[in-house]
């Protein structure tokens, strides 16, 4: 796309653009916004949400998450004023939390990612995670010691923990009925559980 920033100096102006787009010339992915600025901030946005997959992150019921349609908000990171679209009329005063971000459950399992470390993670053993269901009883382990688990649903609020310092618990026994009633449903959720060594598995666990 001809109109995305070629050097970080062009950013401030790419995002306060409100040239709108020629439908003849270029494919509007603006989330019906229809101008330059709108465009590139839904198409850098999208590419952070689909990278974010990569990494093994779930959707987000969060509206402002890279993980939802929080994506199309990237370009409110460089600009105090969102500018003037085919939405609305005059640019408008963004609030603190209508910036978009990773959601806590989501930064909690990048903190973890061996791809962002400053340096590499050391695994004190081998063995992968493991999750196991018996009943009502969900059964968490991982001999390097578990950093994060979690609960989710696209469309609910994770219920998670992440032990970020001191030693990390190898085993950790929860409650099926219990999780489902923290998510409130009785739905499909996701089980995840991330190891010290960024090592990471995921279940689908249904009624």
């Amino acid at each position: 796309m001809g109109d995305w920033p070629a050097t970080i100096h062009e950013v401030p102006h790419v995002f306060m653009d409100m040239t709108a787009l020629d439908p003849n010339v270029t494919n509007d992915d603006s989330n019906g916004r229809s101008t330059v600025w709108a465009n590139v901030s839904t198409g850098l946005g999208a590419i952070a949400h689909e990278m974010g997959h990569t990494f093994g992150l779930p959707h987000s019921p969060d509206p402002f998450s890279f993980m939802s349609r929080g994506f199309d908000f990237f370009s409110r990171t460089f600009t105090v004023k969102e500018a003037p679209s085919a939405r609305g009329v005059g640019a408008s005063t963004i609030k603190p939390d209508e910036h978009t971000r990773w959601d806590p459950y989501e930064a909690a399992q990048l903190n973890w990612n061996p791809y962002f470390q400053a340096d590499p993670l050391v695994a004190t053993s081998d063995e992968e995670p493991k999750i196991t269901v018996d009943g009502d009883v969900v059964t968490l382990s991982a001999a390097a010691g578990i950093r994060v688990y979690g609960t989710d649903r696209d469309d609910t609020p994770a219920v998670f923990t992440e032990v970020k310092v001191g030693d990390a618990p190898k085993q950790v026994i929860l409650s099926r009925k219990e999780l489902r009633g923290k998510l409130g449903t009785d739905k499909v959720f996701r089980i995840t559980v991330i190891d010290s060594a960024g090592r990471r598995v995921t279940i689908d666990d249904k009624p």
